[in-house]
């Protein structure tokens, strides 16, 4: 932080409010004075770990009044760890970090998932199947796909590797009843569709076909 007149003789007290910091702020006391550059005194300030991309407000105190500036402050995205890092089509991610407010998606691959479970500045949740892309049957094939969070101001973070699977359907065939009708032999099929994790369908289905005699 620079400007004119910050002096230690000037100034009793420099405070700096950073956005997502719950704390009245920064205070620097007189003769912190780092610096001079180009004639301004400079002061050097370490932004918490818990801010956010917003306004910061400086404020000095001068002899007859309060001096007060802000500045815009952009926090780029990182994701720290991801849980889990396997999974299919119905996965639950929760990736944590920094720097995920205000308006955190999630990039898988070259896919964008704007359809969060729940997200704060330091974690994001996102259910794969809450997006379109994920609905019915995905053209994404088995393999891993980096996964990334991106805000409109900060960018897009360090990607975390997913190895995805996709749910694939199983069908299978129990075979019952072979019997003959007018001379035709039948038999009576029941089919039972599951996914990759063993779930069923609510209920079976039974046909009949012929068996060729």
């Amino acid at each position: 932080v620079c400007g004119f007149g910050l002096a230690a003789e000037n100034v009793s007290n420099l405070r700096v409010e950073f956005p997502g910091v719950s704390s009245p702020g920064v205070v620097m006391p007189a003769g912190a004075l780092e610096s001079e550059l180009n004639g301004k005194q400079c002061f050097r300030l370490s932004v918490p770990d818990e801010a956010v991309t917003g306004q910061v407000q400086v404020m000095a105190d001068l002899p007859n009044r309060v001096y007060s500036k802000s500045f815009e402050l952009i926090v780029k995205p990182h994701i720290e760890s991801m849980t889990p890092t396997t999974g299919s089509d119905h996965a639950v991610i929760m990736l944590t970090g920094t720097g995920f407010w205000p308006d955190p998606k999630v990039g898988f691959g070259t896919q964008t998932l704007s359809k969060l479970t729940s997200f704060t500045n330091k974690q994001v949740v996102v259910k794969l199947s809450d997006n379109a892309v994920f609905q019915q049957n995905t053209s994404l094939a088995t393999k891993a796909y980096p996964v990334t969070v991106n805000t409109s101001k900060g960018g897009v973070s360090n990607p975390k590797d997913f190895s995805f699977s996709p749910l694939r359907a199983k069908i299978s065939l129990d075979k019952n009843t072979l019997y003959t009708h007018n001379g035709t032999f039948w038999r009576e099929v029941s089919i039972q569709i599951r996914n990759d994790q063993g779930q069923a369908a609510p209920a079976g289905t039974t046909i009949y076909v012929s068996s060729g005699g």
